[in-house]
């Protein structure tokens, strides 16, 4: 259990190491990080793109929210 933590926890630390390198490569900022890991987060995981927020039944499209968002990444 403990092992499993720590090594979630270095990947966690890995990704965030490389992404904020890689973001001041491209200087894309913060905002450019959240919008690639929701990305990638939607290519690995497919059925987080209809969410519904606490049984209210509002429906958050993840595909719709990164094509909304007010980030450019150029």
């Amino acid at each position: 259990m403990v092992g499993n933590i720590l090594i979630f926890g270095f990947l966690i630390f890995f990704y965030l190491t490389l992404t904020k390198s890689l973001s001041d490569h491209l200087q894309v900022g913060w905002q450019g990080i959240i919008v690639t890991t929701m990305f990638l987060l939607l290519l690995i995981f497919p059925e987080l793109k209809k969410v519904n927020i606490g049984g209210t039944g509002f429906e958050l499209n993840g595909a719709e929210l990164i094509s909304q968002s007010p980030c450019q990444l150029s």
